[in-house]
């Protein structure tokens, strides 16, 4: 079973991590995926976890679980948008770029034109508005030291309102130094997935719940989900190659990532709505009967996925291996 696979050689891995012995980037991204429950698809590399399993196997698990999760960040770009995108792209590839500005206007002016296309036309007017200032964040010499900027981290959250009380939660955590350090960041998007596991109290509401990891590297990234499998297994799967045009000429390359960030904004608004339905359930459950008949409020029976959750593993503050713990949940493997 892949869950015993990685949590195998995670150990394993640990075990010599602690004793001070050294362990190889890949060894520790499998040791530290391992340790929180996660299936890692998103890294492709030979020696990362499909070297657990091989290629054969591992291929075919990543079918099965393309298929499991096939709804997930899935987006079907509509008609309207995609003929007004072709003209577009097809005036702006012929140095027309005052008669496509024009068009593009009139475009998002439609009075009959859907939620969707109105969102993708204002993305490509507001990235067509953004090619200069991108030229002036990527020269290094207006920044100290005359280098360019090596990481930055963002934060996508959302605040949620519920009678009267606010709750922030974590939705994305977008972060260039992932090409760097994937499995960290899964790591971050476990948590997140965990966060909006824990405002589900419908299984419906639970399945519905993902994390959402953005990678970016100058002007191309990548946007991969990670949800919780029936059998406690966080599952990691790419979705989307992201392409930023460097001028209104290459915009082509950007038609699939619009298809990603309206795919991302369906997906964000999505969830804020369950999260608040989520809210306004538990309220009126608690003072349902209970406070006008002083009886207990009924209780909320937990969703399966509850128990599936486990702790995340991340390096001991002091980063001394022989003070890193296994997870509180973890079982222990022993030989036969």
């Amino acid at each position: 079973m892949p869950k015993s696979t990685i949590e195998k050689a995670a150990i394993e891995i640990h075990e010599r991590y602690t004793q001070g012995s050294l362990i190889s980037s890949a060894e520790r991204s499998i040791m530290s995926s391992g340790l929180s429950g996660i299936l890692d698809f998103v890294d492709a590399n030979e020696d990362g976890q499909r070297s657990l399993f091989g290629t054969s196997l591992w291929m075919k698990m990543r079918a099965q679980y393309d298929y499991t999760f096939k709804e997930a960040l899935a987006f079907a770009r509509p008609p309207y948008l995609d003929g007004a995108l072709t003209h577009f792209i097809h005036l702006c590839e012929r140095s027309k770029g005052a008669a496509a500005m024009a068009y593009l206007t009139k475009a998002m002016e439609a009075a009959d034109t859907d939620e969707d296309s109105i969102m993708g036309l204002r993305l490509v007017a507001q990235f067509i508005g953004s090619l200069a200032i991108y030229r002036t964040m990527l020269d290094p010499l207006p920044l100290n030291g005359h280098h360019h900027p090596i990481a930055f981290k963002i934060d996508i959250r959302f605040v949620n309102d519920c009678h009267h009380t606010s709750k922030m939660i974590d939705i994305a955590a977008p972060r260039r130094q992932t090409i760097n350090d994937n499995a960290k960041l899964l790591r971050e998007g476990k948590d997140i997935l965990d966060n909006l596991l824990n405002t589900s109290f419908e299984q419906q509401a639970a399945n519905a719940m993902m994390g959402v990891i953005i990678q970016l590297d100058g002007f191309q990234g990548s946007m991969s989900s990670i949800q919780l499998d029936q059998y406690g297994l966080y599952v990691a799967l790419p979705r989307y190659r992201l392409q930023y045009p460097r001028s209104s000429a290459s915009l082509r390359r950007f038609s699939d990532t619009l298809d990603a960030l309206l795919a991302l904004k369906d997906q964000l608004c999505s969830i804020s709505a369950i999260v608040n339905n989520q809210m306004d359930l538990c309220k009126d459950k608690r003072a349902s009967l209970g406070s006008k008949h002083s009886r207990p409020a009924a209780a909320i029976k937990p969703h399966r996925l509850t128990k599936k959750q486990r702790p995340t593993w991340y390096s001991s503050p002091p980063n001394d291996p022989s003070l890193s713990c296994l997870p509180s949940l973890l079982p222990s493997f022993k030989e036969d």
